[in-house]
């Protein structure tokens, strides 16, 4: 909007002198205001044409383009019109946490014994298998439950399920030798899920816990199927592995046991092994993420820093390109801002560091574009050009299939780590987490693709629009310079705002970017007036010379004879800028005589150019149609006249290009 209303504002700003001499002259030839009054009609019309054209345009393409985003198979939910604006100006993109490359559903990645890791699922021991014989018992009661789709364990189902199918497990046998009493869910006091069942006549309970408070209860913990005094050292390792994982963003099922129910002490509880579970990898977000430094977005992610526990980390499948930590920049006595634009990967910097490369990137003129789903985004929400978290997700219960079940473990759900909605709240764009079909960086990159698309036709059309000005200018405000009005201003001006309407709807109704195939990619990022004047000095001269030539074509035609004795006529000049208005969307839309053949394919185009010689054909035919738009008739030899503006036009957008090359190459 603010580029269109530039356009207009400049408009009235170059007619503004040509009213002037008008005026002027009006005064001399003894107060005629004919002059005077189709100038002031133009101003008026240019300006009010502009303002129109600018409404329109944001309706068409914005809003347009944001629905189909929402609507498509990769979709991503722009808000609002200006963040629509300013995704498509992004530079940097900040990656604050994993969860744009992770499903939200939790799957099993390891285990762990008192022995250490788990390293072979083939052949292990009984401490391993008395871990699956705890997991299938809790995933049992946890099934059988009457609160199955509500409480948390749900959470866990995929990952604990995957677990399970690694061993040799007989469930039905483990049913009969253990006789499952009842499963009692885990509260805020008490956060431990329990399992209390029979074994050989003994009563056992077991308990599964996420935290590390677990630990401290435990004084044994199972050694080659046997509970054995657990020591200090045996302690300490335990709270290691669990920390090192939790740290991780990782969830960890600590599985224990009592000898007896209701005998809890201490001295009773025994560590069987505990389940590492972590959210999946979105298998297409690396080729997403190059596929967005194609674009020109440059993808930059956080790992570490001062993120809460639970917040997913950046997958170490993504990491790529050059690291730094934040250690080294202390050590080395560097600011952290040493290197930026090269660095693909941070670790271990806070919410201060990455404020102040967010405010170095745009002291430098760039955009930032910030990705964040946990309450570690909020301090940067601000502060960022565009902020991108994802969105809420309804979940429906059904218990008829397993697969059904899953659907509560997706983001968004209450039991999901991440997607804190007071960020959903003040995010400029959602977008979905990865399902392994669509969401993630796949849906940011498909949505900065259907951004490019608007905003390379965008580009296209503001050429159309500040050069079809350029020959309202000329052709109308030009002549009266020396007192003359050949062409009535009401008449062209509406004409042709009716050509910029059907050339906008050309251009916002086309899916590919549009634009002359030589133009250098990063002018179709939007940019300032002046810029786009700067980088387009090809078609406004061609423009220029080819509105000066419709003007003083007839009148040199006239004076050597050619034609007879035929007066200068309005028609001629009607028909020579009609002509240049369809010379002007045929070479922003496709930018070579090369590609003339397209106009068979272009249904818009071929429709413009037919509708416009039907129009002519119908004030020509009908007498009071003519006389509306002061069109009585048109000599055949002005008519082919009127050609040869176009000509020169396309001529001139051919060669000037070459010419400026060379010059640069001098």
């Amino acid at each position: 909007k603010r580029i269109c209303y530039q356009i207009s504002f400049i408009s009235m700003l170059c007619i503004l002198p040509f009213s002037v001499v008008s005026l002027l002259l009006s005064h001399l030839n003894g107060g005629n205001s004919t002059l005077s009054a189709a100038f002031l009609t133009a101003l008026a019309l240019s300006a009010s044409s502009m303002t129109q054209l600018s409404c329109t345009m944001c309706k068409l393409f914005s809003v347009k383009k944001i629905n189909d985003i929402a609507k498509s198979s990769d979709p991503a939910i722009i808000r609002t019109t200006d963040a629509f604006d300013r995704l498509s100006d992004i530079d940097y993109l900040f990656l604050l946490d994993g969860s744009a490359l992770t499903d939200g559903v939790l799957h099993f990645e390891s285990a762990f014994t008192i022995e250490g890791d788990v390293k072979s699922y083939d052949n292990y021991n009984s401490t391993v298998a008395s871990l699956f014989e705890m997991a299938v018992l809790y995933n049992v009661a946890e099934n059988n439950s009457l609160a199955v789709g509500t409480n948390l364990p749900d959470r866990y189902k995929k990952g604990l399920g995957e677990f399970i199918s690694l061993g040799n497990t007989d469930v039905e046998a483990l049913r009969i030798r253990y006789n499952i009493k009842s499963y009692l869910q885990g509260t805020p006091n008490d956060p431990h899920d329990k399992v209390n069942f029979v074994s050989s006549g003994v009563n056992v309970t077991l308990c599964v816990s996420t935290t590390d408070d677990i630990f401290s209860k435990c004084s044994h913990a199972l050694l080659g199927g046997k509970a054995q005094p657990i020591t200090s050292v045996g302690m300490d390792k335990l709270r290691h592995v669990y920390n090192m994982h939790t740290e991780q963003g990782k969830t960890v099922l600590v599985f224990t046991t009592t000898f007896d129910e209701g005998n809890t002490t201490n001295a009773n509880r025994v560590f069987v092994g505990a389940v590492i579970l972590r959210e999946g990898v979105d298998k297409t977000a690396a080729s997403s993420i190059k596929h967005l430094q194609k674009r020109g977005v440059k993808v930059i992610s956080f790992v570490g820093g001062n993120k809460p526990i639970g917040t997913p980390e950046i997958p170490t499948e993504i990491h790529y390109g050059a690291k730094a930590y934040k250690h080294d920049f202390i050590r080395n006595q560097l600011d952290v801002t040493y290197g930026f634009g090269n660095i693909d990967t941070y670790y271990g910097l806070d919410e201060a560091d990455i404020d102040i490369l967010i405010s170095t990137a745009q002291k430098e003129g760039r955009s930032v574009g910030v990705i964040g789903f946990s309450d570690f985004a909020q301090g940067v929400i601000e502060k960022a050009d565009v902020f991108i978290s994802c969105s809420e997700i309804v979940n429906v219960f059904d218990a008829r299939t397993e697969e059904e079940l899953y659907t509560l473990e997706l983001a968004g759900s209450g039991a999901s780590t991440s997607c804190i909605q007071t960020v959903k709240e003040a995010s400029d764009v959602l977008i979905q987490r990865p399902d392994g079909k669509r969401g993630g960086i796949r849906s940011l990159s498909a949505a900065f693709s259907a951004v490019e698309v608007a905003s390379r036709n965008l580009y296209t059309f503001f050429r159309y629009s500040i050069c079809s000005q350029l020959v309202r200018i000329i052709t109308v405000a030009l002549p009266m310079a020396y007192g003359k009005s050949i062409l009535d201003a009401r008449h062209v001006l509406l004409c042709s705002f009716v050509l910029d309407i059907c050339v906008m709807l050309m251009l916002a109704l086309d899916k590919r970017a549009v634009g002359g195939s030589r133009d250098d990619k990063q002018k179709y990022r939007i940019k300032p007036l002046k810029q786009h004047i700067a980088t387009d000095k090809s078609i406004l001269i061609a423009t220029a010379i080819s509105s000066v030539i419709a003007i003083t074509s007839p009148i040199v035609v006239d004076m050597i004879g050619v034609f007879g004795s035929y007066l200068y006529q309005t028609e001629y000049l009607f028909c020579a800028v009609l002509w240049l208005h369809l010379a002007l969307a045929y070479y922003v839309r496709y930018g070579s005589i090369k590609k003339v053949g397209s106009l068979l394919t272009n249904k818009w185009l071929a429709g413009i150019i037919t509708g416009s010689v039907l129009f002519l054909m119908l004030i020509s035919a009908f007498d009071f149609l003519g006389l509306i738009f002061d069109y009585i008739s048109n000599p055949i030899a002005y008519f082919i006249l009127s050609f040869v503006p176009s000509v020169i036009f396309g001529i001139a957008y051919e060669l000037l290009p070459q010419a400026i090359r060379h010059k640069h190459a001098k």
